[in-house]
């Protein structure tokens, strides 16, 4: 218990110093949008997820051998520490978005100006505007959530830690807390899909959410054949 305590004071102490840091590129960037490189907050986010993803490993060690009288109030401190500290990477995400749309709102007016004068590649990444749904877990809407964000997210010419970025900000409730112990990298952009996938596209779990459906819609007074 003594080894598990100090292993989450260490990775508290880690995740604690990371707040500033991407506390200090958001409030650069809102002083200056042009002076944060969309470099500069991948790495940072890279940072701060790999250290809350220390964290909550450790918080999870201690769970496991915490006494049970104790257990609900630690992990209702751990989860309102943890919501504190996201709200920061959440912000530099919504930057994130925010700032790969204005390079490819800046990158559709020169190629127009170039197609126009005969010159130019008219092959540019087009990144979409994220006028979708957000997606909790519900089993009935993540086909066509899933539909949705491969038609405009899930493109060959987008980089992965950009589609992993738009992915996590489309997320929320279940679905979001899937995912929520990858960090932002690239080949982590995969293993998010697959999660969800899995967990909300199998087809037992669809089933029950049908009969659920049906059990509810009977109980207000409805009938199959009213869908």
């Amino acid at each position: 218990m003594e080894q598990a305590v100090r292993a989450r004071a260490a990775a508290k102490g880690c995740l604690r110093r990371a707040s500033p840091e991407i506390e200090s590129l958001l409030s650069e960037a809102e002083a200056d949008p042009v002076s944060v490189t969309e470099s500069a907050l991948v790495d940072c986010m890279e940072q701060f997820s790999k250290r809350l993803s220390a964290y909550e490993k450790a918080q999870g060690d201690i769970e496991l051998v915490i006494d049970l009288k104790d257990l609900d109030s630690d992990i209702s401190e751990s989860a309102d520490y943890r919501i504190s500290k996201r709200k920061a990477y959440i912000r530099a995400g919504e930057l994130l978005v925010k700032h790969t749309s204005n390079v490819e709102a800046s990158g559709r007016k020169g190629s127009n100006k170039s197609t126009s004068s005969g010159v130019g590649d008219t092959h540019q990444a087009r990144l979409p505007k994220l006028e979708l749904p957000k997606f909790s877990g519900d089993h009935t809407q993540r086909q066509p959530f899933w539909d949705k964000f491969q038609a405009a997210v899930d493109k060959p010419d987008l980089a992965l830690v950009i589609k992993f970025t738009y992915l996590q900000s489309l997320l929320k409730g279940e679905a979001a807390a899937a995912i929520s112990g990858l960090s932002l990298t690239e080949s982590n952009y995969s293993t998010a899909c697959d999660i969800l996938i899995k967990r909300f596209g199998r087809k037992e779990r669809n089933v029950f959410g049908h009969i659920q459906e049906l059990l509810n819609l009977d109980s207000t007074g409805k009938t199959v054949e009213s869908l």
